[in-house]
């Protein structure tokens, strides 16, 4: 892939996850095409935590959307879209 193929995108740690990375912000490039780039996205984000994250359910959202809808639609990826990363709170 071409440098000029792929956007950069900010992501955001939500909650506890956030405690396993420099901040709760990065910055990767990817694939503009959503269904292609979120296991990208998600590699690239794990591969920089400090320590192993736990695995578990995540939310992801786009710009405030869930990533699902937006594969449906066939979304594009624009530089500076923002991925939320929202990890599943279990308890009682």
């Amino acid at each position: 892939m071409n440098e000029c193929d792929q956007v950069a995108v900010r992501v955001v740690l939500s909650g506890w996850l956030s405690s396993y990375f420099d901040g709760n912000r990065l910055i990767v490039s990817t694939t503009p095409r959503l269904a292609d780039a979120l296991p990208d996205i998600v590699r690239q984000v794990m591969d920089r935590a400090r320590s192993p994250v736990p695995s578990g359910g995540m939310s992801i959202l786009i710009n405030g959307v869930q990533a699902q809808v937006l594969v449906q639609q066939g979304y594009v990826l624009q530089t500076d879209d923002e991925l939320t990363l929202v990890p599943v709170v279990a308890g009682g």
